[in-house]
């Protein structure tokens, strides 16, 4: 009885059979149970470690190619983009289409090493900084997916209210828009001027902040673009930039025309470029949870900045793994198993940056 009570202690306790040929058949047994889950756990370690290298390169790629804009003033700034705005989507019939602008003088599948020196502005160049810091990873151009935007934002700094301190009262000059008194940052121009809005967000055109379809500046002593206009030397006067078009298609610079905005239901839109409005960009730029006082905010500069984003599908290194296929693998379905309309498996990055020849300035007369 002693020792089958030893016996049955020593097995409780892990201890190993008394024989040799036992403990090698039982560590056979051990090792075939626990080999796949150590196996799964680690292609599971390498899949997230490529997942978060490529955000981390595509991020820190967006803020080189953002980081370009400081450089770029005169002739390249973006306000001397005198191109279309981009690329029309892979679609044939709507290479017509008015709401869809096409940037001319590129092919769709060209890169970098194809753009000629008279086709190198703000966008372009940007877009390539972008890309070659993207380096080893590459956009696919036929996945309707994969793309960068550029988009770049005159920001101007008012004060609202109805006393005569205050810059501006945009109620007096029949503005639709309410806008809370006190000084903010408010959008007053996005560019490329000729992809800026999408019919589908119902937002107020850039260059019309105060929303009453008209150009408003102060004439003495200074022209101040509250909405930035341009010198007509035919009409002798400062005009607004021209938007006849209702149901525009393109917000931002695309480099592929492949992005299509998504909603909030994660539906893809038949708008192309930028996820960005410009209420977005308003709210982040005024600092709202960190310059609390009035005083405070007196200081905040009228700014250019450029928003560069990427959007880039990610595949799964162990895709046809069997343990990682769309059988078996959760993380396959998450990132949208086989659906080729899917969304979930793009990572978005996005940066912002100063771009001085984006900023609003005072006009002397």
């Amino acid at each position: 009885m002693r020792r089958f009570i030893k016996h049955v202690v020593e097995v409780l306790d892990g201890a190993p059979p008394p024989t040799r040929r036992g403990q090698r058949g039982q560590s056979l047994v051990e090792m075939t149970l626990i080999m796949p889950i150590l196996l799964i756990i680690l292609l599971g370690v390498i899949e997230m470690g490529w997942f978060a290298q490529n955000i981390l390169t595509l991020t820190e790629a967006g803020r080189v190619g953002a980081r370009r804009a400081p450089f770029l003033n005169g002739n390249f700034s973006p306000l001397a983009w005198n191109e279309a705005a981009t690329y029309p989507p892979p679609d044939t019939a709507l290479d017509t289409d008015p709401r869809v602008r096409v940037r001319g003088g590129i092919a769709p599948d060209a890169d970098c090493t194809e753009v000629e020196p008279n086709d190198s502005g703000f966008f372009n160049l940007i877009v390539c900084a972008t890309i070659s810091a993207m380096d080893p990873l590459v956009l696919n151009q036929t996945n309707e997916k994969d793309d960068i935007v550029v988009s770049a934002f005159a920001l101007q700094r008012v004060t609202i209210g109805a006393t005569s301190n205050d810059d501006i009262n945009p109620s007096a000059l029949g503005s639709s828009s309410a806008y809370g008194n006190g000084t903010q940052l408010v959008v007053v121009g996005r560019y490329p001027y000729t992809a800026n809005e999408c019919y589908l967000w119902g937002e107020r055109d850039p260059f019309d902040w105060i929303t009453n379809g008209t150009v408003d500046y102060t004439t003495n002593p200074v022209l101040l673009p509250f909405e930035i206009a341009v010198w007509d030397p035919v009409a002798s006067e400062y005009v607004g930039f021209a938007d006849n078009t209702v149901d525009e298609r393109m917000v931002g610079f695309s480099w592929l025309g492949q992005w299509r905005y998504v909603d909030d239901s994660g539906a893809r839109t038949d708008c192309y470029g930028s996820q960005w409005k410009i209420e977005e960009v308003q709210e982040r730029a005024n600092l709202d949870g960190f310059l609390t006082s009035e005083a405070d905010r007196q200081y905040l500069p009228s700014v250019g900045l450029v928003l560069v984003e990427i959007f880039w599908e990610h595949t799964l290194i162990f895709e046809n793994f069997p343990a990682m296929s769309a059988e078996w693998s959760p993380v396959y379905q998450l990132l949208g198993g086989s659906d080729p309309n899917t969304v979930n498996d793009v990572i978005r990055t996005w940066a912002m940056f100063p771009a001085p020849g984006a900023e609003p300035r005072l006009v002397f007369k």
